[in-house]
């Protein structure tokens, strides 16, 4: 019984990861009610199920749901009783970038750079590459949104290195024919 509720967060896991939306919801709803019928429920393994079923809600645009999902790990990782340290470091990544990407999705830059920030930090004492990257991405996307001139800004500056460059071989082109 206990492996069962791994397997299924598994499975729905990697459905979700395919953008294969309604099986991986039904497994990670599986995986909970499994978890639940355990002895001595494993706060890791609802945890992650939870998580995952909060990222396939956030995918679908199905934002309340998504954020009922990761407002009950929130309180695991944000005041874990001592039986629910276990493994939080890891689990703790995975909420701080999802629920980070709620609130880009609400519009709510600053609290998502603010996530992503935590993100980044864990990570990064863990040496988790995949978090570190998925923070900084939540970081710049964030940041993108709260000074929405900084993409115009990159768009002029690209095309005037884009004007630089054909005035460049402009006249590379006349040194060699002579002009």
């Amino acid at each position: 019984l206990p492996y069962r509720a791994r397997i299924l967060n598994a499975l729905g896991w990697v459905h979700g990861e395919l953008q294969d939306f309604e099986p991986a919801i039904s497994f990670n709803q599986r995986s909970l009610e499994t978890a639940k019928a355990m002895p001595a429920t494993d706060s890791e393994v609802s945890s992650n199920g939870r998580l995952n079923l909060g990222d396939d809600y956030l995918a679908l645009g199905r934002l309340d749901e998504a954020e009922e999902q990761y407002r009950i790990v929130e309180r695991i990782v944000r005041q874990p009783t001592p039986q629910e340290r276990w493994i939080l470091w890891s689990y703790s990544q995975h909420f701080f970038h999802s629920f980070g990407e709620l609130w880009l999705a609400r519009g709510d830059a600053a609290q998502a750079l603010s996530l992503a920030d935590e993100c980044i930090a864990l990570a990064e004492r863990t040496g988790r590459r995949k978090n570190i990257v998925k923070g900084r991405r939540l970081r710049a996307q964030a940041l993108l949104a709260l000074e929405p001139g900084l993409e115009t800004q990159r768009h002029r500056l690209a095309r005037q290195q884009d004007d630089v460059r054909l005035c460049v071989d402009a006249c590379q082109l006349r040194v060699r024919v002579g002009d």
